[in-house]
């Protein structure tokens, strides 16, 4: 399972909206959470949305990464301020001098591109991004995905 995500996103509301809004199978929406399952091209896809903390956090399966982050660049807009985190459960190598050891695990962390860092530990990866970075990160994971 992948997980991703975003902090600091611009008009919120409408973004979870918009966001595979054609994809979209069960929704609940509260005063201050929203919620939605989708079906996306190679998985499903569960989004939730805090409204008072300005957060999204996107839980997925791996197959639907590429239709995932290709929705987010379509909806760039939205994120020209957001930070964007997340753990994706792909096999890419990550060469650099600098790790992270954590309890369990090593991971080798490097700035892949302008906007992008991106850590390994060989089995996943681990990344924080801007909306640019996202095209980076879809760039360098290439065919992997």
């Amino acid at each position: 399972m992948a997980t991703i995500k975003i902090t600091g996103v611009n008009h919120i509301r409408a973004f979870v909206k918009r966001f595979m809004a054609k994809n979209r199978n069960v929704e609940w929406e509260g005063v201050e959470r929203y919620s939605a399952d989708f079906t996306a091209p190679g998985g499903n896809v569960r989004l939730l949305c805090d409204y008072l903390g300005n957060n999204v956090i996107l839980w997925f399966e791996a197959g639907a990464l590429k239709s995932v982050l290709g929705e987010l660049l379509r909806l760039d807009e939205y994120l020209s301020k957001a930070f964007i985190t997340g753990d994706i459960p792909v096999n890419a190598e990550v060469y650099s001098e600098s790790f992270l050891e954590i309890p369990g695990a090593r991971f080798r962390v490097a700035k892949a591109a302008h906007g992008l860092w991106i850590a390994s530990d060989g089995k996943g990866v681990v990344f924080s991004a801007t909306v640019e970075g996202l095209a980076e990160l879809l760039d360098f994971l290439g065919d992997g995905i």
